[in-house]
């Protein structure tokens, strides 16, 4: 089972903010170095953001994002899974 993940609106605004402002530089700076670094940026910024998932595959949880892959033993997991309204909880909630 493949799941999205879900993104809170803190994390919309702090990301696409993010990416507008470097296009901003960019275009206002028009420089060689700050265009490579725009690029790199709003590329790991965009994969990241498009690139989250999770995946249930026999008896693991595959967390991708972007360039960054975990996999979990779902044995290991002490808790059940559930869905809060804080980022924070929800994370640790799934690594107890």
């Amino acid at each position: 089972m493949n799941f999205k993940s879900k993104k809170d609106v803190w994390l919309s605004v702090l990301i696409w903010g993010v990416i507008i402002l470097m296009f901003f530089i960019m275009i206002t700076e028009q420089n060689i170095v700050v265009y490579i670094v725009g690029i790199l940026n709003n590329a790991l910024l965009l994969w990241l953001w498009f690139g989250t998932s999770y995946r249930i595959d026999d008896e693991k949880l595959i967390v991708r994002s972007g360039p960054f892959k975990s996999t979990i033993d779902i044995k290991t997991i002490k808790k059940k899974i559930k869905s809060y309204k804080n980022t924070i909880s929800r994370t640790s909630a799934i690594f107890r």
